[in-house]
């Protein structure tokens, strides 16, 4: 399952607007995801410092049954709706995300906190860390599924005639203004594609045949080739690095060391979740 393919099944609904409980969840269950999702709204949580929240957590199922995955999706009560909605998407596809950018500690939400509402010219890709750049990026996701390519497509028109403007069409989609906005940009179409491109790599992916690197059939990899240059740059930091290489090992949701590494050297220019599997690959995770 990966945020490319949710955005893909929306791209061609026409009506507006999408429904996180009656449309999106059902969506996740067709593509594979088994996680209970429960929404929560909290008086207490302060709009102004963050938006909403997603708690991942797990029980088994009987003595010796399974385990069953949940998340708590709560969104601060004093959003107005339209503000609610993108936010409990975001934190829905969240769930998609690698264990590796998820936060479990609260010293770790409070530095992401700090992080994501930093003014746009203080932000530092590089050293903000793959959690915080994964939470902006969620913002594009989710406003591709709840404002559909082809639901755009009828709008353009009287929009483009000035016809239909901005607020009318916030109204229609029940989505913030400022996303509205950026959706009837010219350069969206273009934006959907690379989120697609991008979505679609995520760990887990199982090859249904022989890759181009030769990996056998059932092996977990990248929808996409990585570019040579990470390969070796993937190969030098195990190499040089055997201490984190065990530590990884033992608990892989350490292999976010080795992603913040790259990521620095390579000065933010390369997607973390694609580096994330090629170091789950090489290591054999």
């Amino acid at each position: 399952m990966t945020v490319s393919a949710l955005i893909q099944t929306f791209a061609q609904w026409e009506k507006v607007p999408i429904d996180i409980e009656d449309h999106v969840k059902p969506e996740f269950l067709k593509l594979g995801v088994k996680d209970e999702v429960y929404f929560w709204s909290d008086p207490k949580l302060n709009p102004g410092i963050i938006r909403g929240v997603i708690e991942h957590w797990e029980y088994p199922v009987g003595p010796s049954g399974p385990t069953k995955y949940c998340a708590d999706i709560t969104y601060a009560e004093q959003l107005p709706h339209d503000w609610q909605r993108l936010v409990c998407c975001k934190e829905l596809l969240h769930i998609l995300d690698p264990v590796e950018t998820r936060h479990t500690k609260p010293e770790d939400i409070h530095r992401l906190i700090e992080k994501i509402i930093l003014p746009v010219d203080l932000r530092d890709p590089l050293n903000d860390g793959i959690h915080a750049n994964t939470d902006r990026v969620a913002d594009a996701y989710a406003t591709a599924v709840l404002f559909p390519l082809r639901a755009r497509e009828i709008l353009w028109k009287p929009y483009n005639e000035k016809k239909l403007l901005i607020p009318k069409i916030a109204n229609l989609t029940e989505l913030p203004v400022r996303y509205v906005a950026l959706v009837m940009n010219e350069l969206w179409p273009e934006i959907h594609e690379r989120l697609v491109a991008i979505g679609a790599r995520r760990i887990g992916t199982t090859a249904t045949e022989l890759s181009p690197e030769g990996v056998p059939i059932g092996t977990e990899i990248w929808s996409d080739k990585v570019p040579k240059p990470f390969e070796y740059l993937v190969d030098r930091l195990i190499r040089d690095n055997p201490e984190k290489v065990e530590q990884a090992k033992a608990k892989p949701t350490l292999i976010g060391w080795f992603v913040d590494q790259a990521m620095r050297e390579l000065k933010g220019r390369a997607d973390p979740h694609e580096l994330s599997a090629r170091f789950r690959l090489k290591l054999g995770l």
